[in-house]
């Protein structure tokens, strides 16, 4: 049976890391480690760790592993690879927790083969509101060959969150798929990007096993203006990742990289004080690979890519006009919620 290490990053998570670690304890699977990593907060989230690693004398073994000086979810997550001892890596944040057998329901999946990584759908909890973040079109419980899994990827049939995967260490280790360290802010696409593009299997839980908390202290609510930096190193790093792969993939990554950049381009327009930094972020990260291939992308894409082949001050107000156009259409598209309560998986 394989082993399988947790890593938590904490920094500043006191409200919430009681709740996350009861949820790492009660799994049932065995053979469990959980590597908390303290990346140097202020607040008295490692005094309740420790406190709780004393009170602890079950089976899971837990490790508590300090930065001393903050580094960032990435730094933090890449220092828990380094110290897990797992066969197979899981990462769960501090304000999350796992449903009950939810480790079990994932490397059910390994008892007849080695998976170089498992995804898998997760609850999403805001407000009073708790629904499920759905797999698209994968009904498979398997995907073999590196181009069909980064094309999933690509075309957003499993989560860009690194919320609820599983993940081979030796293949991680193989790869070097280490996270950059350099962000702060949006490190979960860029490292499954790299992930999609080296990975030869992977397996497909349909059981909801993470529950997503969304809170108003998460770094994903942070003010636009502080999370310019990081788009643009981000659209930067997507970039030389566009160009490492754009022979191998038909381009299809280049879409990849021109839906974040309309998106970040449209969330900083929508207040008045980022506008500036939102043409500052078009003109700064412009390129022409979309424009090359304009002609020979379907319609639907050549809709989205039309900025590319603009004059840069009508591509800019094109992007923005198509980001309001879709959010229009969607205001009209209800989605379903789903409170569904999962059955445990546990061995015997």
């Amino acid at each position: 049976m394989n082993s399988i290490s947790i890593i938590i990053p904490l920094y500043n998570a006191s409200n919430y890391i009681i709740r996350c670690l009861e949820s790492v304890a009660s799994q049932k699977y065995p053979s469990l480690e959980c590597i908390i990593v303290d990346d140097y907060g202020s607040d008295n989230s490692v005094a309740l760790v420790s406190d709780y690693m004393r009170a602890y004398h079950e089976d899971i073994q837990f490790k508590l592993i300090h930065h001393e000086q903050n580094k960032g979810a990435s730094a933090a997550r890449n220092t828990g690879i380094r110290h897990a001892s797992g066969d197979y890596l899981f990462f769960l944040d501090a304000d999350d927790e796992l449903e009950e057998g939810g480790i079990a329901a994932l490397a059910e999946l390994l008892q007849t083969q080695d998976l170089d990584f498992i995804v898998g759908p997760f609850v999403i909890v805001e407000n009073e509101s708790r629904y499920i973040s759905r797999l698209g079109f994968l009904h498979h419980e398997t995907l073999v060959e590196r181009q069909n899994i980064f094309q999933s990827y690509i075309q957003y049939k499993f989560s860009a969150n690194i919320a609820n995967k599983l993940i081979n260490k030796n293949f991680l280790l193989r790869e070097q798929l280490f996270f950059n360290e350099g962000l702060r802010m949006f490190e979960d696409p860029l490292w499954l990007l790299t992930l999609t593009t080296c990975a030869q299997t992977m397996g497909i839980c349909h059981r909801a096993n993470y529950i997503r908390h969304c809170n108003s202290e998460s770094l994903s609510n942070t003010p636009l203006l502080t999370k310019f930096p990081y788009q643009k190193y981000f659209l930067q790093a997507l970039l030389h990742e566009t160009l490492r792969l754009r022979k191998e993939n038909n381009y299809a990554v280049i879409n990849y990289l021109e839906g974040y950049k309309r998106l970040f381009i449209a969330q900083l327009f929508s207040q008045k004080d980022s506008r500036r930094l939102a043409k500052c972020l078009y003109y700064e990260t412009s390129h022409t690979l979309a424009a090359r291939n304009f002609i020979k992308q379907p319609l639907n894409q050549k809709v989205k890519n039309l900025h590319s082949i603009l004059p840069k001050w009508l591509g800019f107000y094109y992007v923005v006009l198509l980001f309001y156009a879709s959010k229009w259409v969607r205001s009209f598209q209800k989605i379903p919620q789903e409170t569904t309560k999962f059955p445990s998986t546990k061995y015997t």
